[in-house]
């Protein structure tokens, strides 16, 4: 008796309130808000559910976004090295025999000017098909110019065909650029030579010194009452390579494609000689090998397979996007499903705490268009407070996992401005669509009631 009497008299302090309030002339907002202060509790157990909602779609959606981004870097950004080269033609057949099901998306070859026979026979030591700055000097104009710096100088002699899609790719992706060379291209002739920047560096030229001058290579000579100076071959200056291209992937040891000077296939100094040219031959792959093909191709060819060591990553990258991908179907599910539950579960309750208070508020002649417009305005509140709160959830959650796999794995995703904001944006998506679907389904349940069912919901 006493619940129903203490029922009653609530009832009669709500009417009241809602009188007076009606009498200064409350705004829906005013209402709305008050309501959300009155049942503070209530309306913030409903507003950290929203944010936890939103906090576990961010999170696996960002983070998957971020690995996917990750792992298009690795793909992409280390592209230029998925090749596999020999200059033994027996050994590219093998390999073509022993791997039917690779797909070769581009073939071509190369000459290399091997330089072991002159250096074995000036200098005494056992030479290799690469010679160094240190062995070399190089005449522009009237000027002889020395190295100060230790460049590989693999001389080479190609056509168009030296540089491939990838290495187009790697440039523009690392280093936004959409060509190899600094200034000019190509040799197109037997009387022209391109130079990479890092050799020019090492002799202390620019650039801009070099390009359609001639230019003259020589072999140092250190025996003794001998010419110091034996001339290898020389010719105008037609491109100069950007020194970001030696630092692409598939280009950086002098036992990939390293060319440093670019001469015309049909220049002298290429051709069989007694000092011997080389044929490279590339095979580029259109997928990636996992890193145990890789491994099996390195102990069958050597180191012929220039991507060994970035499939390595690539692995483990697979093996934390399938974990994630796990999580993500099983935990994040689960957790998703039973926080769906939880609101609805709620949802009853907070129906009929609105009710009542929709009911005085319509005996006071509150239109119901108005009294939808208040409900809306109530969970629009809770969505300004969710957001912020998934938000540093979201942001936290992202810290430690990626603290977690960095220590793993050494796969660091960087938090970046992009990732921020597409954390906020899904953030905000996913708290409006869930008090959207919350809003839709209270108006469902109460559409029909009239004022006198409204005024007689009993709230536990």
């Amino acid at each position: 008796m006493s619940k129903k009497k203490s029922g009653r008299e609530e009832m009669q302090a709500q009417l009241r309130e809602a009188g007076e309030e009606f009498g200064r002339g409350f705004s829906l907002f005013g209402l709305a808000f008050k309501n959300v202060r009155t049942y503070a509790w209530m309306n913030m157990k409903m507003c950290f559910t929203f944010a936890c909602l939103a906090f576990l779609l961010c999170l696996f959606t960002v983070y998957n976004a971020a690995l996917n981004d990750y792992r298009d870097s690795l793909v992409y950004g280390s592209i230029s090295a998925n090749y596999f080269y020999t200059q033994d033609k027996a050994k590219r057949e093998n390999f073509l025999e022993s791997n039917p099901d690779v797909t070769i998306i581009h073939e071509d070859s190369y000459l290399q000017h091997s330089y072991a026979k002159i250096v074995s026979e000036i200098h005494g030591v056992g030479g290799k098909n690469d010679v160094t700055s240190a062995y070399l000097a190089l005449g522009i104009g009237d000027e002889l110019y020395n190295a100060t710096k230790t460049v590989t100088m693999q001389t080479v002699g190609a056509d168009e065909n030296l540089f491939y899609d990838y290495d187009y790719r790697e440039l523009k992706i690392k280093f936004g650029l959409s060509s190899p060379f600094l200034l000019g291209g190509m040799p197109q002739s037997a009387d022209e030579i391109a130079i990479g920047e890092p050799a020019l560096e090492a002799y202390g030229l620019q650039a801009e010194d070099v390009l359609g001058q001639t230019m003259t290579v020589y072999m140092k000579d250190t025996r003794e009452n001998a010419d110091p100076l034996v001339y290898q071959f020389s010719g105008k200056v037609c491109g100069v390579i950007h020194a970001e291209y030696f630092q692409l992937a598939g280009h950086k040891s002098t036992e990939a494609t390293y060319p440093m000077l670019v001469l015309h296939k049909e220049n002298p100094f290429m051709l069989p000689t007694a000092t011997g040219t080389v044929t490279k031959y590339r095979l580029f792959l259109s997928e990636w090998p996992d890193e145990l093909t890789a491994l099996e191709w390195r102990s069958v060819f050597g180191t012929s397979y220039r991507g060994t060591t970035n499939v390595s990553g690539l692995d483990t990258l697979n093996g934390v996007q399938t974990i994630a991908a796990n999580l993500y179907i099983i935990v994040g599910a689960s957790l998703v499903i039973g926080l769906i539950l939880t609101v609805f579960l709620m949802i009853d309750k907070y129906i009929k705490v609105f009710s009542r208070s929709g009911g005085i508020l319509l005996t006071f002649g509150l239109e119901r268009r108005k009294l939808y417009t208040l409900l809306f305005l109530q969970l629009l509140i809770l969505c300004v407070i969710a957001v912020p709160i998934s938000f540093v959830l979201t942001a936290l959650g992202y810290t430690v996992i990626n603290l977690v796999v960095s220590w793993a794995t050494r796969i660091n995703l960087a938090l970046s401005w992009g990732r921020i904001i597409a954390m906020l944006g899904l953030g905000i998506g996913a708290v409006i669509v869930i008090a959207l679907i919350f809003f839709g389904y209270a108006v469902f349940k109460i559409r029909k009631r009239t004022i006198k069912e409204f005024l007689g919901v009993e709230v536990d």
